[in-house]
C-alpha cells in the first residue's frame, strides 16, 4: 500500500452496539494514534446538517462506520462507494416474545396469530423493520411454518427516526425512546401486545431483557439456541467496519492504521471482560447486569475484526435477504465490496509491534 498525502481530519460514526470501535475510543487509543501526526478524529455530528445522515448514507469521502450492516448494505446497493475492511461476528439473542399471562408457550402456536411489525415510516432504510421480519420469518421456518401462517399487523411511527434527525450526541445509546417519552424501547409494539392488538413481538439483545424483565413480556422462543450459522445472521452478525472508498483509495496507511488499533483493542477486551462491560454500558446506554444477559459470557473474546469466509457470507445472506424483501432495490457483489488487505497490513503491524 502507498504512502497517503498529508489530511488533517477523519471522521467517524460508530452504531450504539457492542462493536469494538467503541473499545478504542473510549480507551483513547485512536485518538491518541492520529494525534502524533496532526489528524483530528471528528464525530459527524459535527458536520453541517445536510451531511447529518452520513451514518446512513455515508456520504462523505473521509468517514469511517462502524457498526450494524443493514445501512451499509442499502447504501452499498445505492451506489455509494464504500469498503468493507473488517466484520466481527459475535452473536446475541432474538427473542419471540408474547405477554406474560398468554396461553401460546411454542412458536408452533403461533399459526394463524397477529404479530408486530414496526414501520418507520420516515426512515431511508427502515433497519429496524428489517431484522425484526428476519427475526419473525426464521423463527417460524425453524418451526415448520412461514410467513403466510401468521398476520403481519403494521405497527406505524412517523417521528422520532433515527434517520431523519440530526445525528444523536455520541454515547448517549441513541435512546430513541427516552427522547420520545417512550417508557420502554419498542413501546409502540409493547403497547400493541399489552392491548391484544397482536398476540406476539420480537425484540433482539438488551432491548429482550429490558422486555422480558417488565414482568409484562416473556419469551418462547431465541433464535441464539439455533444450530444452524444462517439462523444467527442478522443486523449485528456481523457488525461490518466500512470507509469511504476516497479514504481507502488515497490515504491507505490511515486506514490500516485505523484498524491496527482495533486489533489492539479487540485482543485488549479478551482478558478484561469487566472493564468490556463498563464501555459497553456506557456507549448502549444499557446497564452492566443487562448486557451481561443478552450476550454469550465470552462474547469478549470475539471482538478482534476478521475478514472471513463466514462473515462475507454472512453480508450474502443478508443482502439477499435485504432483495428479497424489498428492503433494497439493487443487487450488488458482496465479495468485490470487501477487502482484507487493510486488515491484514494492520495485523503485521501489531505483530511486528509487539517483538
Amino acid at each position: 500500500m502507498g504512502t497517503s498525502s498529508k489530511i488533517s481530519e477523519i471522521w467517524y460514526t460508530f452504531c450504539p452496539v457492542v462493536c469494538v470501535s467503541h473499545i478504542a475510543q473510549e480507551m483513547g487509543w485512536l485518538e491518541a494514534e492520529f494525534a502524533k501526526d496532526g489528524i483530528k478524529l471528528s464525530h459527524i455530528s459535527t458536520l453541517p446538517a445536510k451531511d447529518g445522515q452520513s451514518h446512513f448514507t455515508h456520504k462523505h469521502d473521509r468517514l469511517i462506520r462502524d457498526g450494524g450492516n443493514i445501512p451499509p448494505i442499502w447504501t452499498r446497493s445505492e451506489g455509494v462507494n464504500t469498503i468493507v475492511v473488517g466484520m466481527v461476528c459475535a452473536d446475541h439473542g432474538r427473542a419471540i416474545l408474547v405477554r406474560k399471562d398468554s396461553q401460546i408457550t411454542s412458536i408452533k402456536e403461533l399459526k394463524g396469530k397477529r404479530i408486530a411489525l414496526l414501520r418507520r415510516l420516515p426512515d431511508l432504510i427502515d433497519f429496524y423493520r428489517a431484522t425484526a421480519k428476519r427475526n419473525i420469518i426464521l423463527s417460524l421456518k425453524a418451526h415448520g411454518l412461514t410467513e403466510d401462517d401468521i398476520q403481519f399487523v403494521d405497527i406505524p411511527i412517523g417521528t422520532g427516526s433515527l434517520a431523519t434527525e440530526k445525528t444523536p450526541p455520541q454515547g448517549d445509546g441513541w435512546a430513541i425512546f427516552s427522547r420520545t417519552g417512550w417508557k420502554l424501547p419498542q413501546q409502540p409494539e409493547m403497547d400493541a401486545l399489552q392491548s391484544g392488538e397482536v398476540d406476539a413481538m420480537t425484540a433482539d439483545g438488551s432491548r429482550e431483557v429490558i422486555l422480558e424483565q417488565t414482568g409484562v413480556a416473556r419469551s418462547i422462543y431465541n433464535l441464539r439456541n439455533h444450530p444452524d450459522w444462517e439462523y444467527h445472521v442478522n443486523i449485528n452478525y456481523p457488525w461490518v467496519c466500512t470507509v469511504s472508498d476516497d479514504l481507502a483509495k488515497n490515504h491507505p496507511d490511515l486506514v490500516t492504521r485505523w484498524m491496527k488499533v482495533l486489533v489492539k483493542a479487540g485482543m485488549w477486551a479478551k482478558d478484561n471482560y469487566a472493564e468490556v462491560l463498563k464501555i459497553f454500558a456506557k456507549v448502549t446506554g444499557r446497564p452492566e447486569e443487562t448486557l451481561q444477559k443478552s450476550y454469550p459470557l465470552d462474547f469478549h473474546k470475539h471482538l478482534v475484526p476478521e475478514v472471513s469466509e463466514r462473515g462475507i457470507q454472512a453480508l450474502e445472506v443478508e443482502k439477499s435477504f435485504l432483495k428479497e424483501h424489498g428492503f433494497i432495490n439493487n443487487d450488488f457483489d458482496v465479495r468485490s465490496w470487501v477487502d482484507g488487505s487493510f486488515l491484514e497490513a494492520a495485523v503485521k503491524a501489531v505483530e511486528a509491534e509487539s517483538k
